[in-house]
């Protein structure tokens, strides 16, 4: 409680990995949990390197946008896109019309600062929409951790109105990620 009034916790990292939906049991978790509500994000698209399902872009949309269904208070549905993603910058521009609330990218082919990763900003910035970018090491096997560096976002100062998220801390590169954020203060 803050004065007198009762603080929501949200937990807006929660990975969709499957079809099957039911906002019932995902909330009852959360109230067991203290949480209020969160952001749902969506399987990932079938250029990434984590796809294990392998959805068409409309299936995905669907799916993160169906979590969400009358409960807009409570959940909000977040779209994986990957700068290596066919037509990515259409499906941005159709996902925000559809109604999706923030976009999520995994930079592990490239850092943010190289052209196609620029253009999908760009694309996002046009929404109005926030962006969460995964940050820090990637556990994925591969050589993808250096693509996830805090100093990677710098180049994010051009844009005047993207709003955007390092999630994880960039660990074990916290101090940077603190400097960064510095930056745009």
């Amino acid at each position: 409680k803050k004065g007198g009034k009762t603080m929501k916790i949200f937990d807006m990292h929660i990975h969709s990995a499957s079809e099957k939906i039911d906002q019932n049991y995902l909330l009852e978790q959360m109230e067991q949990s203290g949480v209020y509500g969160g952001g749902i994000i969506s399987c990932p698209p079938v250029e990434s390197t984590a796809a294990l399902l392998k959805l068409p872009y409309k299936e995905r949309l669907n799916n993160v946008l169906n979590w969400k269904k009358g409960k807009e208070n409570r959940i909000y549905s977040g779209l994986w896109v990957q700068p290596e993603e066919k037509d990515v910058c259409l499906k941005v521009k159709d996902a925000k019309e559809e109604g999706i609330d923030f976009f999520k990218i995994i930079c592990d082919t490239m850092p943010a600062y190289e052209k196609p990763c620029m253009e999908l900003l760009g694309a996002i910035e046009e929404t109005g929409k926030p962006v969460m970018f995964h940050s820090g090491i990637l556990y994925s096997g591969q050589d993808t951790s250096r693509f996830n560096r805090p100093a990677n976002w710098e180049c994010l100062l051009q844009f005047k109105n993207v709003k955007f998220s390092l999630a994880h801390g960039s660990w074990p590169w916290i101090d940077e990620c603190l400097a960064v954020y510095g930056k745009f203060l």
